[in-house]
């Protein structure tokens, strides 16, 4: 640790740390307290660098938490910063006999969870010894651009909404001077009609895969917007709920704050 790991962190810090956002640890978490602490004591000298929670659990949380190889509870990850690492295939490196691929499909569907529950996902591809993208993978990824480029107001800059509906998720983004939910739409309901519960001043609903505005009635308990018969994008279909107010703010607490264990899955 001496040796090589502190004089290596020390040398990538004096020639890059004033440019770096991130580290990411990936450690057997053998190393002791003391060699966790002179770690830490190094990296105190970037307060801008935030690192993950791999470097000794549980004494030394980090900053934010990494579940691996799924996509957490929600009531395992309320209140704190977190991030799902995972890969798009079954191996973290290049693996010529890979068969188990996610599909695009997965892959949103997983995208959208995670940004409904205030997550971020790191999502890992392998290039083989020539640094090219798998085939598979790179198909994959265009369908996920694709997507985005529709509905991508519904991922970035946005927060977690603490709203578990039955047929989806919800995404939440606060503006200026108000709020907007984004309905996620997985399981399209037959009767066309999409309930939220909840006590929501709702100005405008607008399906986002081709602009249409949609009719809906809200009261107290909860607001019903009016959908048509058939689900304009099979993967997850949304349509962004503009408020009047803005949603009051939300406070997260300290990693250290809350300790738990997550089972890493792969």
């Amino acid at each position: 640790f001496y040796s090589v790991a502190l004089p290596q962190m020390k040398e990538l810090l004096d020639r890059y740390g004033d440019d770096l956002g991130a580290i990411f640890f990936d450690t057997p978490q053998r190393i002791t307290d003391k060699q966790a602490g002179d770690m830490m004591k190094l990296l105190s000298e970037y307060p801008q660098i935030i690192v993950n929670d791999r470097l000794k659990r549980p004494n030394f949380p980090g900053d934010y938490k990494t579940p691996e190889g799924r996509v957490p509870k929600a009531e395992d990850i309320e209140g704190i910063y977190w991030e799902t690492c995972m890969n798009i295939g079954n191996s973290w490196g290049y693996k010529k006999k890979e068969t188990k691929w996610k599909s695009s499909k997965e892959i949103i569907r997983n995208l959208v969870t995670i940004a409904a529950r205030g997550g971020n996902y790191l999502l890992n591809i392998g290039p083989d010894g020539l640094g090219d993208v798998p085939e598979q993978a790179v198909e994959c990824l265009n369908e996920t651009g694709k997507w985005l480029s529709v509905n991508g107001e519904a991922i970035y800059g946005t927060l977690r909404s603490g709203l578990a509906p039955g047929w989806g998720e919800v995404v939440r983004k606060d503006n200026d001077r108000n709020s907007s939910l984004y309905l996620c739409v997985f399981d399209w309901p037959e009767n066309g009609k999409l309930r939220l519960d909840g006590n929501f001043k709702v100005k405008e609903a607008v399906m986002l895969a081709d602009g249409e505005k949609l009719k809906f009635n809200s009261d107290k308990n909860g607001v019903t917007v009016s959908l048509p018969s058939v689900m304009p994008d099979k993967t997850v279909t949304v349509i962004r709920l503009d408020l009047k107010n803005k949603l009051p703010k939300q406070t997260l607490i300290s990693n250290s704050e809350k300790v738990f264990r997550i089972l890493d899955t792969e």
